[in-house]
């Protein structure tokens, strides 16, 4: 039986002084979702997940901006799922040597693995590195589009809002430059943001995409719960101009 619930709390307070009855609440949950929040609350929910000792509990966040958007998945350290691997099984026909047919039969087997998150604090923390772990010049530039959103978040406690017009314009072209040099990215990798004209196409929210990030982050949820299949490690990327998802493994 699975029992959902939606508790309308100031989140904000909640983690800055967490009393029993909320540590209980989350220390007796399976999974935690937060979406569209600013990024400190995001990181401080994760990390007070963390802090719950005796219990591993599966931590999702998810943002969406016009046409961008992401998840997150944070399954704790050593998160165990089962791997359906299917390998071809030749079989021979009975008969003359030289008359034998082979076929090919399929054959399934079920093999435990396992996979290390990392908290979103400690993924957003990464800068230039290795494939799989740090940021390289092939990583999605939606993930930088993340940072700049949530710098910019930080610097006007707002996410952009199209009433501001040139000033929000003004703001994200000049953190979009300062984002690539604390990451160590390719400024040459921006140039899809740039051709996107992204500063023109990160307000309010687009049902589409929202849809898109809520599908993709509610099968990882049914994944981690089931421990059926691999889950995503670690963000889900999308970008609606270009119609296209990403997965970013960041972090170590």
């Amino acid at each position: 039986m699975v029992m959902v619930r939606a508790l309308d709390w100031n989140i904000k307070k909640k983690i800055e002084t967490p009393e029993e009855d909320f540590l209980n609440l989350l220390k007796n949950s399976t999974a935690v979702f937060i979406s569209n929040y600013d990024p400190e609350t995001m990181i401080k929910l994760n990390d007070l997940c963390h802090s719950i000792e005796g219990v591993n509990i599966n931590f999702f966040a998810a943002c969406d901006w016009g046409y961008y958007g992401f998840s997150f998945t944070d399954l704790g350290r050593k998160y165990k799922y089962i791997s359906e691997e299917v390998t071809q099984k030749e079989i021979y026909a009975e008969g003359p040597s030289e008359n034998k047919l082979k076929n090919e039969q399929p054959e399934k087997t079920y093999v435990e693995k396992y996979l290390d998150f990392v908290p979103l604090r400690q993924a957003l923390a990464v800068k230039s590195g290795k494939a799989g772990i740090g940021i390289t010049k092939r990583t999605s530039p939606v993930l930088i589009l993340v940072h700049i959103l949530f710098k910019f978040h930080q610097l006007k406690d707002r996410y952009p809002d199209s009433q501001y017009g040139d000033e929000d314009i003004e703001l994200l072209n000049r953190l979009k430059e300062e984002v690539a040099d604390d990451l160590a990215y390719s400024k040459s990798s921006l140039k899809i943001l740039e051709d996107d004209k992204f500063h023109h196409h990160v307000y309010g929210e687009l049902s589409p995409v929202s849809a898109i990030i809520g599908g993709a982050l509610g099968q990882d949820m049914i994944r981690s719960i089931t421990h059926q299949d691999a889950p995503i490690r670690n963000f889900f990327l999308f970008n609606g101009l270009r119609l296209s998802g990403t997965v970013e493994s960041i972090g170590k």
